[in-house]
């Protein structure tokens, strides 16, 4: 028995992706899971016993990707700084859930704000060496992407998360029938020695596993890389976490990356605050993607706007971090994060789209195409209301105040 197709044409105000002008009005023709056609109403009559979605007032964009998501965090909720940063992660060491049903729970939340958001790719941390996030992620099955297990190790403990790691990648080989990979996440500088990172790039060229990492996020990180010395040294002290092994890496936390990393291996490099264009050009990591996070950035009162000079790295994606440090409790979307960057600092919409569609699905090795309106495979069709009386640019308008998002179309 031949399935029955389901054809759906739909009418917007505006429509735009990353990779052609905005058409407005625009006319798109779905059929389960693909775009058939996109074109201006004129061009593109309606296939005969489509059904028709008529958003006038809409700009239809292709769904989301969120590069660096925290969603065993869900759970806490968003909440007021009030602390430095090391203050801030003995917090989130007692607030986070660890009984696996909390996690569980959290996570399904986080799904839940995520598709609200407009999510179709992601780039989740899944907690300290857990894979209860991966395993609820690939039982949802909406979102696709990766689940970056958390690995935490420095002086004699690194041993154990090599270990770990290598234990992870043969339970959870690279298997592009999943929707959700597993990934390796050294967590940061100041938690995990120079062997588990060069293990990370090991097994990532190796086995084709994906890795990230928070990179270069505070000035603290650069002195703990660079001397062993500083509030992490301290911390470490005060959790019981220091041994004699730990000795300093004299190097930048970039240059240490790029020392331990081979040429095949691909990272995630996340928040990127502390960097200079001269240091990024000179270390070469071969598929390196930079993720940057703009409200968690703001949320810690920090002024960093390096990222502008590093969006023509050849992949600049975003990411939202937790909804810890975020500003709404209806919705975790990147749509926020460009709504920021945009008002606060000027960034261009079509800038901004690229980076949060097919530069983020290039930096977790999900298809492009799938956040596209190109004809072919499509992840989905979001839209969001705009003014079409309005001669400014729609994505500009929706940026400006983004309101709700409609899930048009899913795949």
């Amino acid at each position: 028995m031949r399935s029955v197709k389901t054809d759906l044409y739909i009418l917007a105000g505006a429509a735009q992706d990353a990779t052609e002008p905005p058409r407005r009005p625009a006319a798109i023709h779905w059929r389960d899971g693909e775009i058939i056609a996109v074109g201006s109403p004129d061009e593109l009559a309606p296939p005969a016993g489509a059904k028709v979605i008529e958003r006038p007032n809409h700009l239809v964009l292709p769904p989301l990707v969120n590069a660096h998501a925290h969603l065993d965090l869900t759970s806490v909720g968003p909440q007021p700084c009030g602390r430095d940063f090391i203050e801030w992660i003995d917090f989130i060491r007692s607030a986070r859930p660890t009984d696996p049903e909390a996690l569980a729970a959290s996570v399904r939340l986080g799904i839940e704000m995520s598709i609200t958001g407009g999510t179709a790719i992601i780039g989740d941390i899944g907690g300290i060496g857990s894979t209860v996030p991966l395993e609820v992620l690939r039982a949802d099955g909406r979102l696709r992407g990766i689940s970056f297990v958390e690995f935490f190790g420095l002086g004699s403990r690194q041993r154990q998360a090599v270990e770990a790691m290598e234990a992870l990648c043969e339970k959870y080989p690279v298997d592009r029938k999943e929707r959700i990979q597993a990934g390796l996440q050294p967590h940061a500088p100041y938690s995990a020695g120079p062997e588990v990172y060069a293990a990370a790039a090991r097994l990532s060229a190796a086995r084709g596993m994906p890795a990230s990492t928070h990179l270069a996020e505070t000035q603290a990180e650069i002195e703990f890389a660079r001397s062993a010395t500083g509030p992490f040294a301290d911390f470490l002290r005060k959790i019981g976490k220091w041994d004699g092994g730990i000795t300093p890496l004299g190097e930048h936390p970039l240059e240490m990356l790029a020392m331990v990393s081979g040429e095949r291996s691909r990272w995630l490099a996340v928040h990127m605050n502390y960097i200079d264009v001269r240091r990024l050009y000179r270390v070469e990591l071969v598929g390196t993607a930079i993720v940057h996070c703009p409200r968690a950035t703001a949320y810690f009162g920090r002024d960093v706007r390096r990222y502008r000079n590093v969006m023509q790295w050849h992949l600049f994606a975003l990411g939202t971090d937790s909804i810890v440090n975020l500003d709404r409790t209806d919705r975790i979307s990147i749509l926020d994060e460009m709504s920021l960057l945009h008002r606060r600092d000027r960034v261009g919409p079509a800038a901004l789209l690229k980076s949060a569609t097919v530069d983020g699905a290039k930096s977790l090795g999900s298809d492009a195409e799938l956040v596209t309106l190109q004809p072919g495979p499509c992840a989905g069709l979001i839209a969001v209301e705009f003014d079409p009386r309005d001669p400014k640019d729609a994505l500009a308008q929706v940026l400006s105040d983004p309101g709700p998002i409609e899930w048009l179309a899913r795949a």
